[in-house]
């Protein structure tokens, strides 16, 4: 066999092999997807349901008129960016955009918040160095996902070291499309309860007690918590879709040089044949 037929066979034996891991990954991504989609699915109920009971307390009262910390923006000169990102690779963009995307809104009064190992390596290359680095939310804990990032969230603002903490995320809304959404966490946007739909009819036989004030109030910190975990849940379904179809590409590009390398390999095979039978025959003329 000569030297440049082996080296084929060896390429073709290590594409085959790297063909077989990417289909595996490719596999493990798409599981994990659809069961971040049905977290998506089963949280947004949650937060559909609180910003309806919210609504209707709504109803009753001025929200333009509360005086609640988490419904205006702090004093504070700086504002928090948190950046949602993986720790692992292989997922295509998806790291890079969401970091191309966070430098458009950094300046000097921005602390960047992140998580993921390979975030804080794509935000480093724009020379944007994050001031606190969490590990990324445990994708296990189906009661709370990122708690921790959470808690500082909360008890950042809650000191008024921050105006305003925001996040960014990708957004899942299909598996061939993800967008990236910057959200306000703290302050709570009080958008969201300007034009949500409820039946007013049925609002007017609501009795709260103590009172519609006192529930919404007391409804703010969840409804701040359920945005962020629904962000936190988009990302990771996000990040599968990414790895699927960073994967099934390069399912496709190891099948394309699999079957033009078993070309160029029958071809040389054919083609030492022949040389071989002619130097046989000529011997036997000789």
């Amino acid at each position: 066999m000569s030297v440049e037929l082996k080296k084929i066979k060896r390429r073709i034996n290590t594409t085959n092999q790297l063909h077989k891991v990417t289909s595996a990954l490719q596999k493990v991504a798409s599981a994990r997807m659809y069961k971040f989609i049905k977290d998506i699915d089963s949280r947004r109920n949650v937060l559909n349901k609180l910003l309806e009971v919210m609504a209707l307390a709504a109803h009753e009262i001025d929200i333009e008129s509360l005086d609640h910390p988490f419904l205006k923006k702090n004093i504070a000169t700086k504002q928090a960016l948190i950046v949602l990102g993986s720790d692992k690779g292989l997922c295509g963009a998806y790291n890079t955009q969401l970091a191309e995307y966070a430098a458009k809104f950094t300046d000097e009064n921005t602390d960047v918040i992140t998580s993921g190992k390979i975030m804080v390596r794509k935000l480093k290359r724009l020379n944007i160095i994050p001031l606190i680095v969490f590990e990324q939310p445990s994708a296990n804990n189906t009661n709370f996902y990122g708690k921790k990032i959470f808690d500082w969230i909360y008890s950042e603002f809650k000191a008024e070291k921050y105006s305003k903490i925001e996040i960014i995320y990708s957004k899942y809304e299909n598996p061939v499309r993800q967008d990236i959404v910057k959200k306000s966490i703290l302050p709570v946007d009080k958008d969201y309860f300007k034009d949500l739909n409820y039946d007013h009819i049925a609002a007017e036989r609501f009795i709260f007690e103590p009172s519609a004030e006192s529930i919404f109030l007391t409804l703010l910190p969840n409804l701040a918590k359920e945005i962020y975990v629904d962000a936190v849940i988009n990302s990771f379904a996000s990040e599968n879709a990414s790895r699927m179809a960073a994967m099934a590409r390069a399912n496709e590009n190891s099948s394309e040089m699999l079957d033009d390398m078993g070309k160029r390999y029958s071809s040389l095979r054919q083609q030492n044949i022949t040389t071989e039978m002619l130097e046989i025959i000529s011997g036997m003329r000789n």
